[in-house]
């Protein structure tokens, strides 16, 4: 692989940054990429991960690997961030007439900070098929909150809440929670 080894600004001895080159300058750029991909993939063997690198590469020079180049020039992997959520409601069983509260909290998982703007698609259905459908935002807190009050045209039985989180940079999160009308 090749990667930025010339002119880089880099901690020094003596509490100091210096410009260097060099493959220590260039190991590091490697690394992290693999390091990004492991994190992504963490199920992956090492040989996988270096197959993976291979695809984010820019082949330079002569068309494929070569004494120069290597296998091209590295470049960070574009790694999606991963959602964490909750699904919840204010009760398990209603009865004709109530209000369903549905709230859901939607963090970024690795920093647990909420994630603001997110789209939150709510759908709700009973084995007669679907009784709502509509999508929301979340707020600055990362939280989206839909009412729905039940009347004479809701069936008795289950209901299924079902909710699919996306925002750009995104894993999509799909959560699910089941309520019964009495």
């Amino acid at each position: 692989f090749t990667a930025p080894a010339v002119d880089i600004l880099s901690t020094y001895i003596g509490n100091q940054y210096a410009w260097m080159d060099g493959t220590s300058m260039a190991t590091p750029f490697v690394t992290g990429a693999l390091a990004l991909l492991k994190q992504e993939y963490p199920h992956l063997s090492n040989q996988a991960l270096i197959a993976k690198l291979y695809t984010s590469t820019i082949d330079l020079g002569a068309k494929g690997k070569d004494h120069y180049y290597g296998y091209g020039f590295v470049q960070a992997p574009y790694i999606k961030s991963s959602f964490s959520t909750s699904l919840k409601t204010n009760q398990s069983t209603y009865k004709r007439g109530n209000t369903v509260q549905i709230t859901e909290n939607v963090l970024n998982a690795n920093s647990k900070k909420p994630v603001s703007d997110a789209n939150v698609k709510i759908v709700i259905t009973t084995i007669k098929g679907v009784v709502k459908n509509t999508t929301t935002k979340t707020n600055s807190k990362g939280t989206i909150t839909y009412k729905l009050t039940t009347n004479s045209h809701f069936y008795k039985g289950q209901y299924l809440i079902t909710t699919t989180v996306s925002k750009s940079g995104y894993n999509t999160k799909i959560a699910s929670k089941t309520i019964v009308l009495n």
